[in-house]
């Protein structure tokens, strides 16, 4: 019976012993909230969360997003933001997604956007590829349009959509 006290408490001093030694976790992203922008002149929205990196990240921004053409598709992904000197300190963002409709984008799947915001109006232009396996890209553009809150529900707007 003392054997086997000894080793429970010896195995409780090695684990107290572990977790103390352990490294400390990295700090977590810090959620700044959702927002969403419209790919004028279609009726797509995009909803993206948006995730401030360490503080030591340097202005770059996780984007996770939620890209819906009423009932027609949704693409689902994520991407990057952050500050571009080369166009004039346009907040960039980059995104890549994947869709499940043979109708959208031509049936590609995978669906990349890129976009240039003005930081003060946090509109700008947007270009959007989806390459399929035979080389073939669908392109669509325009400008990305910020909304003051996000639409509730299915987006359910009806109109020509971006991946049409």
């Amino acid at each position: 019976m003392i054997r086997k006290v000894s080793k429970v408490l010896c195995a409780l001093m090695i684990l107290g012993a572990v977790m103390v030694m352990a490294p400390a976790k990295a700090r977590a992203a810090f959620d700044l909230g959702q927002f969403c922008w419209r790919l004028s002149p279609f009726v797509d929205v995009i909803r993206i969360s948006w995730e401030q990196m360490a503080p030591n990240s340097q202005g770059l921004y996780a984007l996770t997003m939620r890209w819906r053409a009423s009932t027609a598709y949704q693409v689902l992904g994520s991407g990057a933001g952050s500050f571009d000197p080369s166009n004039g300190n346009s907040f960039a963002i980059g995104l890549t997604g994947a869709q499940n409709k043979n109708t959208a984008f031509n049936g590609n799947k995978t669906v990349s956007l890129f976009a240039l915001l003005n930081p003060i109006t946090l509109s700008g232009s947007w270009l959007l590829q989806a390459p399929s396996a035979s080389g073939a890209v669908f392109n669509n553009s325009g400008t990305l349009t910020f909304l003051p809150s996000c639409p509730v529900g299915s987006d359910a707007d009806t109109g020509v959509a971006a991946g049409d």
